[in-house]
């Protein structure tokens, strides 16, 4: 529940064009999280099993009481209830757009395959490295947080990637790169999986690092909290979704939750596609709004 109120206020105190750094970001602290909480709570456990919800449920509270005293609303608006920059001066309304919602349903699609491919190789590789390669439980956790390396990188280097190619294509690069995971159950060579799921996870990352962006590109500033709470939603449901259908899957054949995987990540590769269609067509909206804004102050000073 906190990450689409995070994503808002980061959207709403910062341009659009900074949100592909400021998302990147974002996505590396999440990674950074889930790598490191199992290690602090697997040692504090060590002093008493209920330790770690100790530790948890003090910090959450330090966080509460730094956002009650500290925390500001990031939307300012002026007195006619239209947002204004931090400088004061007005801000040109974002054009409303048609394709928003097939655009929003787009990205919640993507959000839904890049969960679902995620917890799906969490899952299934559990079981693989535990039935192939006879891998025990520390082994996988040590396999699966070598993995997060790659996720980490693609978060680092995606700012300067995304100058080379438009964040939604390197999205749908990502989510098809995650294709590969259909090699797996066909290869016997842990160093050859360990890479395919570098890539699988590094694929997926690709979309997550771009999603605060792509709300904030197509988005009124009104509706972004609604909009987070859909796609973060979705995503949820992706990762709900995951493990039931990868254990259920598993049972039948070991090679079916592959196959579901790549039909996902196919599905998540072509909704990227449909974001971008959905941004161009702002922009262009945006262009037209800001064009007839100029005409119309132009207009009126040469009146007066």
């Amino acid at each position: 529940g906190t990450r689409p109120v995070i994503m808002a206020f980061i959207i709403d105190s910062s341009r659009p064009d900074d949100m592909k750094m400021y998302g990147a970001f974002f996505g590396l602290c999440v990674v950074v999280g889930q790598a490191i909480g199992p290690s602090i709570g697997g040692a504090l456990s060590e002093v008493t099993l209920s330790f770690p919800f100790y530790f948890v449920g003090v910090l959450g509270a330090i966080l509460v009481l730094l956002l009650l005293f500290f925390l500001t609303e990031s939307l300012k608006k002026d007195e006619n209830g239209m947002p204004i920059r931090k400088s004061g001066g007005p801000q040109v309304v974002m054009a409303k757009n048609k394709l928003l919602w097939p655009t929003v349903a787009c990205m919640a699609i993507a959000a839904f395959a890049g969960q679902y491919i995620q917890i799906n190789w969490t899952t299934v590789f559990g079981l693989l490295g535990s039935e192939q390669y006879q891998l025990t439980p520390g082994q996988n956790g040590g396999i699966l947080s070598i993995e997060v390396l790659a996720t980490i990188a693609v978060n680092i280097f995606y700012v300067p990637m995304a100058r080379l190619a438009e964040p939604p294509l390197l999205a749908s690069l990502g989510l098809f790169i995650s294709c590969l995971i259909v090699v797996v159950p066909f290869i016997n060579n842990l160093v050859g999986v360990l890479f395919l799921g570098m890539a699988i996870t590094g694929g997926t990352v690709c979309y997550f690092a771009g999603m605060a962006y792509f709300s904030a590109s197509i988005s009124l500033p009104k509706r972004r909290g609604l909009v987070n709470s859909f796609i973060m939603g979705s995503a949820n449901c992706g990762g709900i979704f995951g493990p039931f259908a990868a254990g259920s899957l598993y049972d039948l054949d070991p090679a079916y939750p592959f196959y579901l995987s790549v039909v996902i990540s196919c599905l998540g590769g072509l909704a990227c596609l449909g974001i971008k269609v959905g941004m161009n067509h702002q922009r262009k909206l945006n262009k037209e709004a800001w064009r007839d804004t100029f005409v119309d102050k132009k207009t009126t000073s040469a009146s007066a």
